[in-house]
């Protein structure tokens, strides 16, 4: 092994550390927006059952991962301070951390699932994990090669970037300029169409199914003064709860208080 071979090899073990560490951050970052942030943008409006709302959050998701896999490649090469020289380099830092993403995901899924089933043999579930893993394999491996890529394009978008920085003050600005514009874009993506989705329907732009309104109608009795019940009617989810909910008074000697689905056309 030559000389120039024993340095590049140096040089690409010196950016091993960070690249693991950027997979790991990125992966859980690519978990968080694939599971987590998905629902809680849809939770509440997911279950009015309308086409658009399930196109919506599939294609949120999707540009939310894509962003997640560049940001992964961005920090691949911001944690580096400077060490990565070449695109090379940049390309193996962002392969290093993306073929983190795919592993880091499938652990989640795999605890997830242990916790959510409460299997009571776990090295049982384990062995049936591992099994999966190697029989599907080469998909595993297709899939991971994906994302590994993804994160190598945003690699080399931030080294592009650096590469026009003169100084080390530059370099580091850059790097915090190009990485806070891609987490602010990712709020963005995150927040806007749900919040867009919410306005739509305050206004009436979006009719959802009949179905979806009679399950979010609602109505409870409750007892007031001897011989009155007092009916008060409630849109769920919460956010689109009636502003002035319907009431209706009756004269009865019951002392009840219970909630019960009613559609709304029962209450005109």
């Amino acid at each position: 092994m030559n000389s120039e071979t024993h340095m590049a090899l140096q040089d690409l073990t010196r950016l091993l550390p960070a690249s693991l560490l950027a997979g790991l951050l990125g992966g859980g970052l690519f978990v968080f927006l694939s599971s987590y942030a998905d629902t809680w943008c849809w939770h509440d409006i997911i279950c009015l059952n309308h086409s658009i709302f399930d196109i919506s959050s599939t294609l949120q998701a999707f540009v939310l991962c894509i962003l997640a896999l560049f940001f992964t490649g961005m920090l691949a090469v911001a944690l580096q301070r400077g060490e990565v020289g070449s695109k090379a380099q940049a390309a193996f830092a962002g392969g290093i951390s993306g073929c983190m993403v795919f592993p880091v995901n499938m652990v989640h899924i795999e605890v997830s699932d242990l916790l959510r089933l409460g299997s009571t043999d776990p090295i049982g579930f384990l062995i049936d994990s591992i099994s999966y893993v190697i029989i599907n394999l080469p998909s595993i491996l297709f899939l991971d090669l994906i994302l590994a890529a993804l994160v190598v394009l945003g690699a080399l978008i931030l080294f592009s970037s650096l590469e026009k920085a003169a100084t080390p003050e530059e370099n580091t600005r850059t790097s915090r300029l190009v990485l806070g514009s891609t987490v602010l874009i990712i709020l963005v993506c995150m927040i806007i169409p749900p919040l867009v989705a919410r306005l739509m329907i305050g206004a009436g732009m979006i009719r959802v199914h009949s179905s979806a309104a009679l399950m979010g109608t609602f109505i409870s009795l409750e007892h007031t003064v001897p011989d009155t019940i007092v009916l008060t009617a409630r849109e769920v989810p919460p956010t689109f709860t009636l502003a002035d909910p319907p009431t209706r008074s009756i004269s009865t000697g019951s002392r009840s208080r219970m909630p019960l689905p009613l559609p709304r056309a029962a209450l005109s």
